[in-house]
């Protein structure tokens, strides 16, 4: 990397989704470890409604517009008082209009014309993770989009193997620490697995039969195997579904934390990061396994079972005419794009199907395919996305 002060402050605006706010808080860590940059973080207005759509509709004209097209679009989507928090901030730090060191990031579509709209009033650099919306990547200095989103190849876009997050591996251990003080495995030297379950969504669903099938055979090899589980559910199981593991779960020695997220205010994934020997995550939570590789963890993939409705048809129709070449890729959706995101990561051998784990059993011994690819250090792509920016500041 070139100068490690480009950068003295980082504004990252906050929408509220907890998916988007690790994603930017994950490249603004990194900047501010690489360049001792400051980071404020401000909400942007949550716009609903007939609001949200004029606010949509008018946010075209700020992908060439100006600073009077931003004062103008931030009075009418209701953007007044966030323009008067910044500027008051900002004087605090002295920060002036025009300053090149400053940086304002944001991930998703909801803070992307706030993000923009800002970036002409102070005349700082902007960036975006994840795809914009209708303000699109071409005004801002710096867009950082995952390669299953099927992004263009232009100088100002940065592609990512998964979205990023704010996985940071020296952070994970004293969380693991504090966790393990609270459910101690009975053997010290045990093998420690974490298994994190998702449930129903659009593409995906979990039945009560699967939960019988998948996690008895994993307690069988954990026992085999004289591992400690610690199982983490989330809060979109069915009720039947979550019974059914409540009823596996009761009779299993090895299971030292069953944690419900509909029940605990705690988030225990990252701990539980910090300490496993292996992580099992169910298909459906994209960002979990994403993250427990950024960890460095072993990583096994559970197929669940896929939603069969009219989507998942029209899922397929569209996978089957982009494989025939009658469609592009970027029209890939749903639960094809995602499994092209696990066709990635397993050439990549930073993750291991279920059933190949089951076979082997003894440890988690990769497969040396023929056509495999190698990442040369650790795998972080927030911290690759930041030197990225700051290799290609100004």
């Amino acid at each position: 990397m070139e100068s490690l002060n480009k950068v003295r402050v980082i504004l990252l605006l906050n929408d509220t989704d907890a998916s988007h706010l690790t994603q930017s808080r994950g490249v603004s860590l990194w900047l501010a470890n690489h360049t001792g940059a400051e980071i404020l973080e401000m909400e942007v207005p949550l716009l609903s409604g007939a609001a949200r759509k004029r606010a949509d509709a008018a946010a075209r004209k700020l992908a060439g517009g100006n600073r009077r097209d931003a004062r103008d679009w931030l009075t009418m989507a209701d953007g007044d008082s966030l323009v008067r928090r910044v500027g008051a901030s900002f004087a605090e730090l002295g920060v002036r209009e025009g300053a090149r060191d400053i940086l304002i990031i944001s991930a998703g579509e909801a803070a992307a014309p706030y993000n923009l709209a800002l970036g002409y009033i102070w005349r700082c650099h902007c960036a975006t993770v994840m795809r914009p919306g209708i303000v699109t990547t071409d005004p801002f200095d710096f867009a950082i989009i995952a390669d299953h989103e099927f992004p263009e190849r232009k100088p100002n876009i940065f592609v990512t193997l998964g979205a990023v997050n704010s996985i940071q591996k020296e952070n994970l251990f004293s969380e693991a620490q504090k966790f393990l003080e609270f459910y101690p495995p009975n053997k010290k030297q045990s093998p420690k697995w974490s298994v994190i379950i998702g449930g129903d969504d659009d593409n995906y669903t979990m039945t009560p039969q699967w939960v019988k099938r998948n996690l008895g055979l994993l307690l069988r090899s954990s026992v085999n195997a004289e591992a400690e589980l610690y199982i983490h559910v989330s809060e979109k199981i069915s009720t039947q579904t979550a019974k059914t593991i409540s009823q596996i779960a009761i009779h299993a020695e090895n299971i030292r934390y069953l944690g419900w997220e509909t029940e605990e205010s705690y988030n225990p994934i990252a701990a539980m990061l910090g300490f496993s020997d292996a992580v099992f995550c169910t298909e459906d939570l994209h960002d979990n396994i994403t993250e427990a590789i950024t960890a460095g963890n072993k990583v096994v993939l559970m197929r669940t079972e896929a939603k069969r409705n009219l989507k998942k048809v029209l899922q397929d129709i569209t996978a089957s005419m982009i494989k025939a070449g009658a469609a592009p890729q970027s029209l890939l959706w749903g639960k094809p794009k995602y499994d092209m995101l696990f066709d990635h990561f397993l050439r990549y051998e930073l993750m291991l199907e279920f059933k190949t784990w089951q076979k082997s059993r003894h440890g988690l011994v990769l497969s040396q395919s023929a056509d495999r690819l190698v990442i040369a250090e650790d795998f972080n792509e927030a911290k690759r996305a930041a030197e990225w920016i700051i290799n290609n500041w100004g």
